[in-house]
Parts: structure tokens; C-alpha cells; sequence
């Protein structure tokens, strides 16, 4: 859900024109994305990990596609469930898909 801090500033006019929808998207998901996120140069070689971890990314994602639920994963990887649920929450957010439940 997109909350009154997660809003961007424009004049209220803006609301009405079709792109404000999608800017609100994007914004969430950039957030939720920068909250989950970090590229390191220094960890496992810049390429984009959980934050705080040493988790890449792309392993949260094949273990879905293992079938794996998020609490599964979190569990499996010592993770922080709710920074899980923020990484799959943003990225679904950007690719324009339903939110996975559990």
C-alpha cells in the first residue's frame, strides 16, 4: 500500500493525468527496492545482494521458483522474513504483477 510518505509532491492537477498512477507505482517500488537492496562493489562483487547480507538477490528469486516459500527462505538463509517480503513486495511492484502471499 502506498502510504503518504511513499507520495511524490506534484501540484494537484497531476493527480488526474493518467501518468500519475504509474509514477506513484514506480516510486513505491523504487522504495520498497532501496530498502531491500544494496550493490556493493566490495560484496560478493557488486552484484545486487539483500541488504545487511550477503544474499544475492537472484537466489531468493530461484528458490521461488523452487517453490519455496518466502518464510521458507527466510528461515533456510537466516533472513529477516519482512526484508524478504519488501524485496518480492518492490519487484513485483516494477514488473506490474500481483504481490506473493507467503
Amino acid at each position: 500500500m502506498i502510504t503518504e510518505k511513499d507520495r511524490i509532491r506534484l501540484p494537484d492537477k497531476a493527480f488526474d493525468s493518467p501518468g500519475y498512477l504509474l509514477a506513484e507505482r514506480l516510486t513505491y517500488a523504487l522504495k520498497k527496492m532501496s530498502d531491500s537492496v544494496e550493490i556493493n562493489s566490495e560484496i560478493r562483487g557488486g552484484i545486487p545482494v539483500l541488504k545487511g547480507s550477503r544474499m544475492p538477490v537472484s537466489r531468493i528469486i530461484a528458490e521461488l521458483g523452487e517453490n519455496a516459500t518466502i518464510s521458507e527462505i527466510a528461515e533456510d538463509y537466516e533472513l529477516d522474513v519482512r526484508q524478504v517480503r519488501n524485496f518480492i513486495d518492490g519487484l513485483a511492484v516494477l514488473l506490474d504483477r500481483s504481490v506473493l502471499k507467503k
